[in-house]
This record gives C-alpha cells, sequence and structure tokens, in this order.
C-alpha cells in the first residue's frame, strides 16, 4: 500500500505548515530541513474521494508529550492511502498550488522557534515514535 502524508486545512494554515517542515529534521540526520525547499498545495476531498482506488482518508494527529526537537507536533496530520500507485498521477491532476504564502513571517517564526535549541549537529537524531 502506497500513500501521502497531508495536512488538514482545517486544522492548519499554509504558513504553519511551512513552519513545522523548517522545524523537522531531514531523515536520519540532526539537521533540520530548509522550508524554503517546499511548496504548499491543495486537495479538493470530494475530488479524492471519487478516486476509487483510495482505499483510506482519516486524520491522523501527532501529539508527542513532551514534543520532541526535530519532530513538531502536528494537528493537521491526515493519511490518504491507495494500492495502486497510478493513483498519483490522478492526484496531481487535481492539485492546486496555494501561492499566497507570507514566507517572510515563516522564516520569522522558524528563527523564533530555534532561539534556545541547540545546533542540530550537537543533538541525538531522534526516533520517529
Amino acid at each position: 500500500m502506497s500513500g501521502w502524508s497531508v495536512d488538514w486545512n482545517k486544522f492548519t494554515t499554509p504558513e504553519e505548515c511551512l513552519i513545522r517542515s523548517g522545524l523537522t529534521y531531514k531523515f536520519n540526520k540532526n539537521e533540520f530541513r530548509n522550508q524554503n525547499d517546499y511548496r504548499i498545495f491543495e486537495l479538493n476531498v470530494g475530488q479524492v474521494k471519487k478516486i476509487e482506488e483510495i482505499t483510506r482518508l482519516e486524520h491522523t494527529p501527532t501529539n508527542r508529550t513532551p514534543e520532541k526537537i526535530g519532530q513538531p507536533n502536528n494537528p493537521s496530520h491526515s493519511s490518504l492511502y491507495y494500492m495502486d500507485v497510478e493513483v498519483r498521477m490522478e492526484l496531481l491532476g487535481i492539485i492546486k498550488e496555494i501561492l499566497k504564502v507570507d514566507r517572510d513571517a515563516v522564516d520569522a517564526a522558524i528563527g523564533e522557534a530555534k532561539k534556545g535549541i541547540q545546533e542540530p549537529s550537537t543533538l541525538p537524531v531522534s526516533d520517529s515514535a
């Protein structure tokens, strides 16, 4: 089974999504992702549900207490599952890029959040629990 990890806009904004990206470690590294490497897209759930090969679409928020450095909580996290990888092509046909994102606010919020955090290179890699 394949799938996409997505954020449900009922619980987040495009800016908050990018902030979480910039506060998340790269896979198996003690290094934060660069939020500017990411773009925000939207999917219409009504259109997604019309795709027969979609096996499951569910709200799967993450909420760790305490929150781990490099693994921010995500109240908007959702999972979209499908059996046929060709579904990706169909999904790509219905996504729309969100162009109005306040990147300056995102950068400022990430900078503020990182104040007081040790340099990532000195921290152990967190497990993905």
